[in-house]
């Protein structure tokens, strides 16, 4: 009877256990899907403000060149 009780016991602390690193090894995958959605955006951001800082430097080139 008590060692039944005691099985018992440490197979439910197992499953905690389990559980738990489970749920660390989840964390960390929901982490790193976080953090390569934030460098995909990042990395359009800056491809969008490269190609407007382009055009706003060919319309400055095409300013300055029709004023002489």
């Amino acid at each position: 009877m008590v060692a039944a009780l005691l099985a018992y016991t440490v197979a439910y602390f197992e499953i905690f256990a389990i559980l738990g690193m489970a749920g660390v090894y989840i964390g960390v995958m929901v982490l790193c899907a976080l953090v390569l959605v934030a460098a995909l955006l990042v990395r359009c951001a800056y491809q969008d403000v490269r190609r407007l800082l382009k055009k706003l430097w060919q319309v400055t080139v095409l300013m300055t060149t029709r004023r002489q």
